[in-house]
């Protein structure tokens, strides 16, 4: 006998009893279903008849999964019937229930001959399977700050975690929107990032994206920024890209440079 049954004896006497038995047959992790097995079971005394036709059926969560059609449905000749199996799959959630937080599988049996329209129910026990791997959503695109002739300060927020704690995030940039020929750098937790070594007067555009042990989540979108002009400075009999910084309240931060061309002021080439 299967570990689930439900039971219905229905008369007059002598009775017929039926059965739905059901047990669980695969758990699949792969896909992340279960398949469950079910049969349709009848015993009765020989003398016991009914000679119109009906059937027998098995529902999982309210939903028919297996018919048996019989007419006469109880000949008198008859004392019983073994059917099946009758498989069908139950999906897991995300979390690894087949719904919400829920390991009881509901189950019914629908009888109906002549007089006799029934439908009684049980349940199955599906364990919990493990929850799925989902990496972290889409990091917010970064703000770009204090931007200098050769550096920029990138700050963002953090996304949706997924089903594990984020562990780190990659930062990427480049001169165009584009991952061909950009730099990548990988660090923790830390929602920060100064970047550096970066020309004068260019272009670039900056991206994140976050990791952790279930994966890595999708790119930011493009952030984007062009460093301050240079300061052509003397150094060695030649003129290299210097920063210039004009003192405010105690500090020192980058200033944008023009000169005299034309009788406009613009910036150095």
């Amino acid at each position: 006998m299967a570990t689930n049954r439900i039971t219905s004896s229905q008369g007059p006497s002598p009775y017929a009893t039926f059965y739905l038995d059901c047990d669980i047959a695969q758990t699949d992790t792969t896909n992340r279903r279960w398949l469950l097995r079910a049969y349709l079971r009848m015993s009765k005394a020989s003398g016991s008849s009914y000679g119109g036709g009906g059937y027998q059926t098995v529902r999982g969560n309210n939903a028919e999964k297996g018919r048996f059609t019989r007419d006469p449905f109880l000949p008198s000749g008859i004392t019983g019937w073994n059917e099946g199996p009758y498989d069908f799959w139950v999906n897991a959630n995300d979390d690894g229930y087949w719904a919400g937080t829920s390991t009881t599988y509901p189950l019914r049996m629908e009888l109906s001959y002549g007089n006799v329209q029934t439908l009684p129910s049980g349940s199955i026990t599906i364990p919990k399977m493990p929850a799925k791997n989902i990496p972290p959503g889409k990091t917010p695109e970064p703000s770009v700050s204090a931007v200098t002739a050769s550096s920029v300060y990138l700050t963002w927020s953090a996304p949706s975690a997924g089903t594990a704690a984020i562990s780190g995030y990659d930062v990427q940039w480049n001169t165009s929107a584009s991952e061909s020929g950009a730099t990548t750098q990988s660090q923790g937790t830390t929602r920060s990032k100064s970047i550096s070594g970066l020309t004068a007067d260019t272009g670039y555009f900056f991206r994140v994206r976050a990791k952790s042990s279930a994966g890595t989540g999708a790119w930011s979108d493009w952030a984007d920024a062009r460093t301050l002009p240079g300061v052509r400075v003397g150094k060695g009999g030649q003129f290299v890209t210097g920063a210039a910084s004009v003192g405010k309240a105690g500090q020192f931060p980058a200033a944008q440079v023009f000169v005299g061309k034309g009788g406009a002021f613009v910036s150095p080439a």
